[in-house]
């Protein structure tokens, strides 16, 4: 449904950006951050925004003990939740004291191992309401994820029954309609999530986003990469490159989220059968992947299998490494 469309950016008056950028607020998600790059975060995004919500998942407040003092130096409000609850809920928390302490009207989502580029906010804005004045649903809108250490931006993505489209930014200006964003850097109203829905706790951690984009396009409206809008992005481990292509590993936990949350979605009535075809590909293709150079492979083969077993099942919700 979603494909390529000229990409000219119309004017958008620079009062009105500034004005309207008062009305974003930043959540930032952090779970054991580190304290220099959180520090570096909150001093790229505090003058693009106009509130910030930094919701921690750290079990111990002995672990960011400094970290509250960080926050109010930028003027950020420090959530602690006391224990890991998971992206998604950690998000939610976030979405709600925006909504009902700080009256914001727009949503920017961040990680703390993330880097904003100067303008990247007001560049999100200008994409939102180009494509809004041009007749678009904007459901979304998401920046040029930079990922420093391999030299490359990561692709906006089109879904197909055959096999998945990797668009790149060809010119600063450009809009690229996509299927999926990822989740850090997304600017999306508070209005749309009033109609979509919050995010899905039980997931805890992987496909949250992917599961919210698509009921986002579900419900008709659009998603769009905009590539005037920068943001150095920490993805994970060092890639190992295979036929060119970085693909990125992870510990033996998080691939058992991976399994179990896909598992878990494609058994899902409410979501697109074209999409569950070809994420099921992709999904089977990395885990033949992880078993062939993720190491110890048998810490691997276990958790994926745990993961393949509680997705058919139906057993979300935090995992337990030990169960």
């Amino acid at each position: 449904m979603l494909r390529n469309y000229p990409n000219k950016l119309k004017t958008v008056d620079v009062f009105s950006e500034t004005k309207i950028a008062t009305q974003v607020g930043a959540i930032i998600v952090t779970y054991r951050p580190d304290r220099e790059k959180l520090a570096a975060l909150l001093g790229a995004i505090a003058n693009q925004v106009g509130a910030i919500v930094i919701v921690d998942n750290t079990e111990s407040t002995h672990q960011v003990a400094d970290l509250p003092l960080l926050a109010q130096e930028h003027h950020a409000q420090w959530i602690c939740l006391g224990e890991n609850l998971g992206i998604a809920a950690a998000q939610n928390r976030g979405i709600e004291y925006l909504k009902h302490h700080l009256k914001m009207e727009y949503v920017l989502f961040l990680d703390h191992d993330c880097l904003p580029h100067a303008g990247m906010v007001r560049a999100l804005l200008k994409g939102f309401f180009t494509q809004t004045e041009a007749g678009y649903r904007v459901g979304a809108v998401g920046p040029n994820n930079c990922i420093p250490k391999l030299g490359t931006s990561a692709p906006f993505l089109q879904v197909g029954w055959l096999r998945t489209r990797r668009l790149y930014c060809s010119f600063a200006n450009q809009l690229i309609a996509t299927d999926h964003l990822i989740c850090s850097g997304t600017l999306t109203p508070l209005s749309v999530i009033e109609e979509v829905g919050l995010f899905r706790e039980d997931l805890f951690i992987d496909y949250v986003d992917v599961e919210w984009y698509l009921r986002v396009l579900q419900k008709g409206y659009t998603l769009w990469g905009v590539c005037a809008a920068n943001m150095d992005h920490d993805l994970g481990d060092e890639p190992i490159m295979i036929l060119g292509r970085p693909i990125f590993s992870h510990s033996p936990l998080r691939h058992y989220y991976l399994i179990r949350n896909g598992i878990a979605l494609y058994q899902a009535p409410y979501l697109p059968l074209k999409w569950k075809c070809s994420d099921a590909r992709r999904l089977l293709s990395k885990c033949v992947f992880y078993l062939l150079f993720s190491k110890p492979r048998l810490a691997h083969l276990r958790m994926m299998g745990r993961g393949l077993w509680h997705g058919i099942t139906g057993r979300l919700g935090k995992g337990n490494p030990t169960l």
